[in-house]
């Protein structure tokens, strides 16, 4: 008993932990699997991939790259919070419905403010987002997890696909074309119809309803429905609060039921889902819908612009741009400098050391990126935006 209600979440969560670019990069591929099936393969993900996959899948699969390293522990904790309540303070009833409250309120704060699932209609947000961070990480020279991922992927990408290998600029034109889609993105019948199978949505509104009961369950033991001299005047009150509640419980097994169906539908056949839900749905509903995804979007791109420093898609081609004229004019000065240290019969003084390394540095940098001194804005630009619509 032990080892199951303590060693086998913490062994979960150890596992997670310790694997986390692998966990990440598994979900990232899963995101891309949705456009280009060639990330279901063996080959793409990576053999350490792939085998991690079929191990562990089942503890993350459901959840964002961000919280699938983690999540499934917290789902746990709600568990054995609730199991243990359930056990331990029996026989005061008040009592265990307050603290079984107070576990579904705080399990209901962290899922709206988290949004761990990662429905469907996130796939392409969640690639969208990946390619931003990775940009903005390349273009701030930081080595973050989605750095990391891309890298990985991009040998991967060259490995089997020699003819399209990229320069290291690449990343300057996912960028854009990342900004690009969260401009351009439309919503159809098809992305509406995938909003509706939001797991998001589906798990707020089963603990928001949880919370309810636990809330009405508190209700029915006050004294206001206890105390025989009252309840004969707070009979009908009392029936229908409990007509309430089970008309609650029933309406959230029914929208469980409908959205677990529409899910399997849209699955087997999107395109004709859609049309039903067009079918359905009011045009000014479909375009509210829209405006409400498109602001979701509009969101995202603000919070990757804020962590990049309020930086837009023009101030990253003028930084780089920048970046590109002073680091040429500092490998030159820094060539001239080490050249005439080597070239010297004495020892080089610290400065001369530091130019160097400096030097040496810059030309291990310039054969692992490729040339930063051509901006491909338009060319590779126009490459990746291509692909990305193949895709």
């Amino acid at each position: 008993m032990v080892v199951y209600v303590a060693a086998y979440p913490l062994l979960s969560l150890l596992v997670l932990r310790r694997n986390k670019l692998i966990v990440k990069r598994d979900q990232v591929c899963r995101a891309l699997a949705a456009r280009d099936p060639r990330y279901k393969t063996r080959e793409y993900m990576t053999e350490e991939v792939w085998l991690f996959r079929r191990k562990y899948n089942r503890l993350y699969y459901l959840f964002r790259p961000g919280k699938a390293t983690y999540w499934i522990a917290l789902i746990l904790l709600r568990k054995f919070l609730i199991a243990f309540t359930a056990l331990m303070f029996r026989s005061t009833p008040s009592y265990q419905l307050a603290f079984s409250l107070l576990v579904m309120f705080g399990a209901y704060a962290l899922q709206v403010r988290n949004l761990p699932y990662m429905s469907p209609s996130d796939y392409d947000r969640t690639v969208r987002h990946h390619l931003l961070q990775a940009g903005i990480a390349d273009t701030l020279h930081t080595r973050s997890d989605h750095w990391r991922i891309r890298e990985e992927m991009t040998a991967v990408e060259e490995a089997y696909n020699p003819g399209g290998a990229r320069t290291g600029a690449w990343r300057d034109a996912a960028l854009g074309a990342a900004f690009a889609d969260l401009e351009e993105d439309k919503a159809t019948n098809v992305s509406f119809a995938m909003f509706l199978v939001d797991y998001n949505a589906v798990e707020s509104v089963l603990l928001a309803c949880g919370v309810l009961v636990n809330l009405s369950g508190i209700m029915f033991l006050s004294n206001r429905f206890n105390d025989p001299e009252l309840m004969s005047y707070y009979t009908e009150e009392y029936d229908q609060l409990a007509i309430a509640v089970a008309t609650l419980i029933l309406l959230s097994c029914v929208y469980f039921g409908l959205l677990l169906a529409f899910e399997v539908f849209f699955m087997l056949n999107p395109e004709r889902a859609a049309w039903c839900v067009a079918l359905c749905t009011s045009r000014a509903k479909r375009e509210k819908m829209a405006k409400k995804i498109s602001g979701e979007d509009d969101k995202t791109k603000a919070r990757a612009s804020a962590r990049a420093g309020g930086k837009t898609v023009g101030d990253f081609h003028m930084e780089q741009s920048m970046l590109v004229s002073s680091r040429a004019a500092s490998d030159a000065a820094n060539a001239d400098f080490a050249s005439g240290a080597l070239e010297s019969d004495a020892l080089p003084t610290e400065k001369q050391w530091e130019a160097v390394q400096a030097q040496l540095q810059s030309k291990i940098r310039a054969a692992k990126w490729g040339s930063f001194t051509q901006m491909p804005y338009q060319g590779a630009y126009a490459a990746e935006a291509a692909g990305s619509d193949a895709h």
